[in-house]
């Protein structure tokens, strides 16, 4: 093992140049060299060891592979040549993006197995965590802390988000008609009421209802409202691509001849990205608190 955290190759690049800090990763992982290993003996404290790094390079990696999405809207979506290509890559840096974020939750599991010695056998994720741990009998405050994280609604919602994206982009490979793109400066046209908006980019062609309310708040920083649509006259509002929607996660499994305009995410996918990593990256945050916080006191640090 290393004798100091940034000793290690790949924490040191993440940490120093990728700026990828989670917090109390290397608070936790001097314990587990020092007093984990003493207390819970050199095996375990080996494989909490693997784990808890590997919970870091896949939450960096995640962080790349954003990184990549992002040069992906500033060189490649900004061209005008053929969309089948562009498609590929997106594929594959989502694809890329959220099996390291799922990965970075199966790992973050095992961490919590080990550390609280909760003996849980067989492949674990969230799911078969919350599954096994609902027949455990628990008086760790701590654990039990954990617990209730994983029972959080919204950390529940945004899992789930997190696997339905990464089972469809790897299982079912993404088509040019599953995604809507605005390249460059358009202008939107709108019509209709808001229930019933119709919406056409500058050459035409429709956009899906959820779109367009995505650009209109895009653009104006604010909810479309019924004052601001009179089905007598045009709404324009002017877009500063390049945008990319996607169906939202639930629908993502749907035939193209299934989905329906309501079907589609009002948010770019680039910030439906950014927003789940923030939320995953805080997820572990708060998990290693109360984890942290067992070690310290049960192993008596």
């Amino acid at each position: 093992m290393y004798a100091d955290y940034l000793e290690d190759p790949a924490t040191r690049y993440l940490v120093q140049e990728k700026r990828v800090v989670i917090r109390d990763h290397e608070t936790i992982w001097k314990i587990i060299h020092t007093v984990f290993e003493k207390r819970g003996g050199q095996r375990d404290s080996e494989i909490l060891d693997a784990y808890h790094y590997t919970t870091h390079l896949k939450v960096g990696a995640a962080k790349i592979y954003l990184e990549d999405l992002q040069s992906l809207y500033d060189v490649d979506l900004v061209s005008q040549s053929s969309m089948y290509p562009v498609v590929y890559k997106l594929q594959l840096v989502l694809e890329s993006f959220f099996a390291n974020l799922v990965g970075a939750i199966d790992s973050l599991c095992q961490e919590v197995n080990v550390a609280f010695n909760l003996q849980l056998r067989g492949r674990l994720g969230f799911w078969s965590m919350k599954d096994k741990t609902k027949k455990l009998s628990i008086s760790d405050t701590c654990l039990s802390s954990v617990f209730n994280l994983f029972d959080n609604s919204e950390v529940v919602e945004c899992v789930r988000t997190v696997c339905k994206y990464r089972n469809s982009l790897i299982h079912r490979h993404l088509k040019p008609y599953c995604a809507i793109f605005i390249q460059g400066t358009d202008a939107i046209s709108m019509r209709g009421t808001l229930e019933e908006l119709e919406a056409y980019t500058s050459a035409g062609l429709s956009i899906p209802r959820p779109v367009a309310y995505g650009i209109f708040q895009r653009s104006l920083r604010r909810r479309l409202t019924a004052e601001d649509i009179d089905p007598s006259r045009l709404l324009v509002v002017w877009t500063h691509g390049p945008l990319v929607f996607f169906p939202k996660a639930e629908n993502l499994d749907k035939l193209p001849t299934e989905l329906l305009q309501f079907d589609f995410d009002d948010t770019d996918v680039k910030e439906v990205c950014e927003l789940l990593y923030d939320k995953i990256l805080s997820f572990i945050e708060r998990t290693y608190q109360p984890l942290l916080k067992h070690i310290e006191t049960c192993l008596a640090f």
